[in-house]
């Protein structure tokens, strides 16, 4: 979270929690407050975490709000570490411009290219994910496939008696009549990602993370369509 849009800041994890939307709206629902977000996820983790929570434990009465993020961020597991990873394609292009093989290209965490980095494999990991970027793939394919995710889970919460809540932060929105029986939201200026509503009405917003007054803008939207549909 920004703290304005020309201004970054310098926020606390607890100041920026306490100022999201997400305990903003816990606060009007008057309900607990649950963040299972973490910084440089994406879709196939949320749902899975999604999936963890309603498999494990009591859900009834639980309202899950997801936040999409962009196409091409996913998890892998690693056998090196034994664990998943994040594995981002989006920080080295801008939405549909072309990637080339001369581009450097390196999708993953951090932590993996340190840990690689000592045994000499990292070019290794970067000429795979070339290969795999470059031949298998394509923007409609991902999002037809988050799509089957989002109505399986979807239908997965409902039948443990939660309910789930979508809106688009950063993920592109290839075709809306897909999402046709989720609860969806479109912004009030016809929108279908948050960074383009926030574009309508701030002129100096460049497609960064949110401020600190564009929350209480998406609590009021996701608390009015609670309200009216759920």
């Amino acid at each position: 979270m920004h703290v304005t849009t020309t201004e970054p800041g310098n926020l606390s994890v607890p100041e920026k929690i306490s100022l999201n939307f997400h305990t903003l709206l816990s606060k009007k629902l008057n309900v607990p407050n649950i963040n299972e977000a973490q910084p440089g996820g994406s879709n196939k983790k949320a749902i899975r975490i999604i999936f963890d929570r309603a498999r494990n434990s009591n859900v009834e009465g639980t309202l899950f709000i997801l936040g999409l993020t962009e196409l091409y961020r996913t998890e892998k597991f690693s056998n090196h570490i034994n664990d998943t990873i994040n594995w981002k394609y989006e920080s080295f292009f801008q939405h549909n411009s072309e990637i080339n093989f001369g581009k450097e290209l390196i999708p993953i965490s951090n932590l993996l290219i340190d840990e690689i980095d000592r045994d000499g494999d990292a070019k290794s990991i970067v000429d795979y994910a070339k290969t795999e970027f470059l031949f298998f793939k394509n923007r409609e394919y991902e999002y037809d496939k988050l799509v089957q995710s989002l109505h399986t889970i979807n239908a997965y919460v409902e039948s443990k008696g939660g309910k789930l809540l979508i809106f688009s932060a950063m993920c592109e929105i290839i075709d809306k009549s897909k999402l046709d029986g989720l609860n969806f939201i479109e912004f009030p200026d016809g929108s279908l990602e948050w960074r383009k509503y926030i574009e309508s009405y701030d002129t100096h917003y460049k497609g960064t993370h949110p401020s600190i007054d564009d929350q209480p803008k998406l609590t009021d939207i996701l608390f009015e369509y609670l309200k009216k549909f759920m």
